[in-house]
């Protein structure tokens, strides 16, 4: 948690089938969630359905915790503009066929435009060419992602509690292992 919070970023998780569904139904992973308001949860176009109640029970149950609501596959043709023009979304994160099927149109503002009417962040997703962030930026677009970007390197997510877990876990191990007359710690 100290990471995202101290270097300002975010992850998104993508709740999908049965996962919304726990998210927002078991109380271990509603309460783990909640602890962790960096994850953004990610909502795909594809994965709401056509009924208006079921999507706006699901939206509504995850609009209550404190973790950012992102719509994902905008403009995939799933399920027409319902989820976006409800305004419960904190982010749009658009198609990436669809992206790329507009973004060298010149109505391309103006359709960027029209969604920021509902969702002020929009993200474009597949950007394959730098040249294009100046105008996407122009357009409105508030965030990107795509290959152009080099990859972050790995990081170790380790602090000082979790190495202390890590070693009562270790003595756990032994103790549980020369109880059984084992002669080596789990490894």
């Amino acid at each position: 948690r100290a990471w995202f919070e101290s270097n300002n970023l975010f992850c998104t998780l993508n709740l999908i089938d049965e996962m919304a569904l726990l998210a927002i139904g078991d109380p271990a992973i509603t309460s783990a969630l909640h602890a962790m308001p960096f994850i953004a949860l990610q909502l795909s176009e594809r994965f709401l359905s056509n009924t208006a109640c079921l999507n706006n029970l699901l939206i509504n149950s995850l609009r209550d915790g404190p973790n950012a609501l992102w719509l994902n596959n905008l403009g995939s043709g799933s399920v027409g503009a319902n989820p976006l023009v409800s305004g419960n979304f904190d982010v749009v994160k658009m198609d990436r066929g669809f992206f790329l099927s507009q973004v060298e149109k010149p109505m391309f503002p103006v359709l960027i435009k029209n969604i920021r009417e509902y969702c002020d962040r929009v993200v474009v997703e597949g950007l394959e060419d730098a040249r294009l962030i100046d105008e996407l930026s122009h357009a409105g677009i508030w965030a990107v992602q795509g290959d152009i970007f080099p990859q972050v390197k790995k990081y170790k997510f380790t602090d000082e509690r979790t190495r202390k877990n890590e070693n009562i876990r270790r003595k756990i191990s032994i103790r549980w292992n020369e109880s059984r007359n084992c002669s080596s710690p789990l490894q």
